[in-house]
Parts: structure tokens; sequence; C-alpha cells
């Protein structure tokens, strides 16, 4: 009798230890990673778009909500450099009947050569009322190119001594790529051989129709 009950003892604290592990298996397992890593500022909102992939194992008959969180290493300003309409609400849900979701980056084309930025996304836990558990891939990133205007100079009228201020003038001019709805500055330096030069500018302003 004593080691019948013992057993039941046994059966019943084996139990409890592994009833937690039992309920957290069964939780979806959510991983994330970037399917389009790569951002363009040009046509952001279309083929421009980077994505990041939410994927999760299990049932899908009921939909699911996780959280994430911009990482610190991020370099691109949520509803700034990208998403201007609809920022990042750093929440996504899977649709019932879905194993996957996705979050679009749409690029704002800034017109400025500021360099490549970075989106870089952390799969958050849960918190204590689990309904998920985070997976290996938890960190993604998508990076965001410049479209920046590219800019040529060519020489398009010699220059004469004959008329000189007139019709005689010579003229550099310069040509942009890209959107022309703001003004650009330009900088340039004065190189070779001369012998006389009235004036050294070092900057030229293309207005809006340039």
């Amino acid at each position: 009798m004593v080691r019948k009950r013992a057993n039941r003892q046994y059966v019943r604290a084996l139990l409890e230890h592994l009833e937690p592990r039992v309920l957290l298996s069964a939780l979806p397992v959510v991983n994330l990673t970037a399917s389009k890593p790569t951002a363009t500022e040009l046509n952001g909102l279309t083929t421009g778009a980077g994505v990041f992939k939410l994927t999760r194992s299990g049932s899908t008959a009921l939909p699911l909500t996780v959280q994430y969180a911009l990482d610190v290493t991020s370099t691109a300003v949520n509803g700034v450099d990208f998403n201007s309409g609809a920022p990042l609400t750093l929440t996504a849900i899977f649709a019932a009947g879905s194993a996957s979701a996705l979050i679009t980056i749409n690029p704002v084309d800034t017109g400025l050569a500021d360099g490549p930025k970075k989106v870089v996304l952390d799969l958050l836990a849960s918190g204590t009322a689990a309904t998920y558990t985070v997976g290996g891939h938890k960190k993604a990133t998508v990076t965001i190119t410049d479209h920046a205007p590219t800019v040529t100079l060519s020489a398009t009228k010699m220059a004469s001594e004959l008329n000189g201020t007139t019709t005689g003038a010579g003229i550099f001019t310069f040509k942009r790529t890209g959107p022309t709805g703001a003004p650009l500055t330009v900088n340039f330096t004065i190189a070779g051989l001369f012998t006389a030069i009235s004036s050294r500018a070092t900057s030229c302003l293309m207005d809006k129709a340039a």
C-alpha cells in the first residue's frame, strides 16, 4: 500500500513537471526572414519595395498576432525614410489559413545621395500569456539603396575672344537624371591649363526645370 501511494505521488509530480513543456511545445513557432532584402528609392511603392517574411509552424486555423521591433542598428527612420504614408505598427497578423505574413518596406525617394540605409527588425516574444514561440530566425535586414540623381558635365559651346561677353562666350552644360521638381546645387573645381579667368565659381545651381 505504501509503495502504491508513493508511485501515484511520483506519477503526479512527473505530470505536473511535464505539463508546461507539453503546452509550450504545442505553440506555433514563428520565424522572421527578409524575402526581398534589397529595396530601392526608385519605384519604392512598387517594384522597389523590400519585404520581410514571417512564417509559423503548426495549425493555421486561427489568426495569430505577433510583435516585432526596430533594432537599434537600423539607420532608416520609420515613417520618414520608408512607409511615409503608413509607418510600421510593429505588429503583424497571420490571417486564418495562412502560414506566412509579410511586412513591406516602401522607401521614400529623398533625391539625396545620403548612402544606403538599413531597416533591421527583431521578432519579439509573445509575453507571459504566450501564443507563440520565437524560432531560430528572429532578426532580419532590408537595405534601402539610393536613387540620387546622376550629374554629367560637358562643353557645349567653344569660347572665342571675339565678342567674348556675348556671342563668343563658351558654355559648359550640367545635366542631371531623376526628378527635377526641386533645385539641385552641384559643386565643381577648375582644372587644366588656362591663361586668364575673370571669376572662379565653385558651384552651380540647377533650377527646377533643369
